[in-house]
């Protein structure tokens, strides 16, 4: 056996204890329970198949059979990896990903000092142990033999990739697709129950999947040092962001108004008091996967001001002791080097006196200027 072919083997077989024990249980268990559940139905050879994905807070991969889903294990992370990669950055055609691209940001961080061929053995490797994984079960059901990935040869050295027309990313182009929903109502001029309808179709999605991208993986360190899990990481949570920073604002205006009941104006308080809250406690965390971490930290201190304004009003000291200490511990364990901002101190001094000379009126109370950048 040469050198490559022992560097092959080895970066193949490289798995975290908390991996093969992921490989002796879980899916082996939900293998036998997939071919099991496939041993009891006939599959028309006509069947409408789709191999399905889904990329936000567990990768998760089953088979839709007219309708009906079997769930699709896979044994490695690296192929996890591999797979939820070109699912994200090329699903299809138009966003195809070269295979030096794949080499360099899925392969290269387990196999530091492997040269390109070897890297391309890597890929070549995992690519075929991936489709077997995938079509040994759909052969169980019966299916013919399923397309997981297409590709163009470019040159004699290159070749770009997809995912095929038999995938389905179930998420994040729903996602996307909500987020572009929310902008074009942004771009109307939309400040009413039509954005905050979008707004909220968008977060409840979001939150329907427990979970930002691939985060259950990336927190277990499955996929080691895989740097280009930030850069999606980092967008999605934004989309999800941007949504709950519009609700709150919303409803921070309409407390404001005049031409409305007093009732409706507490309302739409307790509920900008609500999503503040929830963007402020959110948007800090997992910071080693945000790119823009130092954006976040300063528009979540944002929303806790509006939070404590909205407490403010509503004469809840109770309810801004709890958030601006809850807030405040998240930040030691994100942010050690976190220091409130001297305005945020203010807002806190002045609700826990507890003096009416001191506590605004709904007319007075303006929406934070430091929107979202």
């Amino acid at each position: 056996m040469n050198n490559k072919t022992i560097l092959l083997q080895q970066a193949i077989d490289h798995e975290s204890p908390q991996v093969q024990e992921h490989i002796q249980s879980n899916h082996v268990g939900a293998t036998a329970g997939a071919l099991s559940s496939f041993k009891t139905r006939v599959t028309p050879s006509d069947a409408k198949v789709q191999i399905c994905i889904s990329l936000l807070g567990e990768m998760k991969t089953w088979l839709d059979i007219d309708g009906k889903q079997v769930e699709l294990p896979i044994k490695s992370n690296r192929r996890q990896e591999l797979f939820a990669y070109i699912a994200t950055l090329a699903h299809d055609r138009s966003k195809r990903v070269a295979s030096g691209r794949i080499l360099t940001d899925v392969f290269e961080h387990i196999a530091p000092t492997a040269d390109v061929s070897n890297l391309r053995l890597l890929f070549q490797k995992h690519t075929q142990l991936l489709r077997k994984e995938i079509n040994e079960l759909a052969l169980q059901a019966g299916i013919p033999k399923l397309s997981l990935f297409q590709y163009e040869k470019i040159d004699n050295k290159s070749t770009k990739w997809w995912l095929s027309e038999e995938c389905t990313v179930v998420d994040l182009q729903e996602l996307t697709r909500l987020h572009e929903q929310m902008e074009a109502e942004e771009e109307h001029g939309e400040n009413g129950p039509r954005l905050e309808e979008s707004c909220m179709q968008l977060i409840q999605f979001y939150q329907s999947f427990q979970g930002d991208y691939l985060e259950q993986h990336v927190l277990s360190d499955e996929f080691g040092d895989a740097e280009w899990i930030r850069g999606p990481f980092t967008e999605y949570k934004e989309m999800y962001l941007r949504a709950i920073w519009n609700v709150a604002l919303l409803h921070h205006t309409l407390s404001m108004q005049a031409t409305i009941s007093q009732q409706q104006r507490y309302k739409s308080a307790k509920k900008a008091s609500q999503y503040y809250k929830l963007y402020a406690l959110y948007a800090p965390k997992h910071r080693r996967f945000n790119i823009n971490a130092r954006k976040s930290r300063r528009q979540s201190e944002r929303a806790l001001r509006g939070h404590l304004r909205m407490c403010r009003w509503l004469m809840d000291a109770h309810a801004a002791d709890g958030s601006y200490s809850a807030y405040e511990k998240l930040m030691s364990e994100e942010y050690p080097e976190w220091k409130p901002n001297a305005s945020t101190i203010e807002i806190l001094r002045v609700i826990r006196q507890h003096s009416d000379e001191h506590i605004l009126s709904f007319d007075h109370l303006e929406p934070p200027e430091d929107k979202e950048e």
